[in-house]
């Protein structure tokens, strides 16, 4: 079984958790973070299909030949700001669910949303033709690379938090 189709079940697994975590609790406190599921569990579906079609590499190449084309004079690459750009969306995203929600939120939601936030910067890292990914991220540690390692202990950070979510963890974080 090749290693892309196994990533690619694994965020099926995890899209299919999320939309368990969806559905699974119904109380007053749990409706806004349930919706966060949904939403977690369609983009990991999406996620899954562009993996499984290896998308990845496609964009890669397309954002290498835009970057190395005349279009941006003077060996400009636009990769690095790009990636910035997710870093910042990230970040405030996060922080986001820290400070502007006024509800206590479950723990799994935040671990969740985070895991989620490092699946979106290892994709953007690996499409934006980053020399960060040639070098860091595509290194070897026995026969896996620093990349496939961190893509996959979010996967199972991600699933870990769906199921502690569906289930009715009590762990939650203070908001306020």
């Amino acid at each position: 079984m090749a290693v892309e189709t196994i990533f690619a079940t694994g965020y099926f697994v995890c899209a299919l958790l999320a939309l368990v975590a969806h559905v699974a609790r119904r109380e007053v406190g749990a409706k806004v973070a349930g919706s966060f599921w949904a939403r977690i569990g369609l983009v990991t579906g999406i996620f899954a299909v562009l993996r499984l079609a290896s998308a990845h590499l496609f964009v890669a190449a397309a954002m290498r030949s835009v970057s190395y084309s005349e279009v941006f004079p003077n060996g400009f690459r636009p990769g690095q700001f790009a990636m910035l750009l997710g870093m910042l969306l990230v970040a405030v995203t996060l922080a986001g669910l820290l400070l502007l929600t006024k509800k206590r939120l479950p723990t799994s939601v935040f671990i969740g949303a985070s895991s989620f936030g490092v699946l979106v910067l290892l994709a953007m890292a690996h499409s934006a033709s980053l020399y960060f990914t040639g070098e860091v991220l595509q290194a070897k540690i026995g026969s896996f690379t620093v990349s496939r390692i961190i893509e996959g202990l979010a996967l199972l950070s991600l699933a870990g938090s769906c199921v502690a979510f569906a289930r009715g963890a009590r762990i939650t974080v203070p908001m306020g």
